[in-house]
């Protein structure tokens, strides 16, 4: 029997954000790919989770406020080296919709089974 002392469940973005932090930890997830429906929404039950079909969009304004509040948080999004946060676009109508793009690439970032370490 195999003894687990940290897991995360899921494999979308917050999951890798907690790989990250407890580098240790296993990440538990489904090979199979289907989605489930929950109400009005969809939820997509594969590696990547939901990350890899919305393109991992931000609420800019929100994600400054939490920066404000939480310093590890803070430095883990301007460390990390794996993704940027962008803007969207220059449209001052949409001033505060960003997303996760691969560092250094103009690429939506996507969940890949390499950048967990387990």
């Amino acid at each position: 029997m195999k003894l687990i002392n940290s897991a995360i469940i899921g494999s979308g973005i917050s999951a890798f954000a907690c790989s990250q932090a407890k580098p240790r930890s296993k990440v538990l997830y489904t090979d199979k790919k289907i989605t489930i429906k929950k109400h009005k929404f969809y939820e997509l039950n594969a590696f990547g989770g939901n990350t890899n079909v919305w393109g991992a969009y931000v609420n800019l304004f929100r994600l400054n406020k939490f920066k404000l509040k939480n310093k590890k948080f803070k430095k883990f999004i301007e460390t990390n080296k794996f993704f940027e946060i962008k803007k969207l676009t220059k449209n001052n109508q949409f001033r505060s919709v960003g997303y996760l793009s691969e560092k250094k690439k103009n690429k939506l970032f996507r969940i890949k089974k390499g950048n967990f370490k387990n």
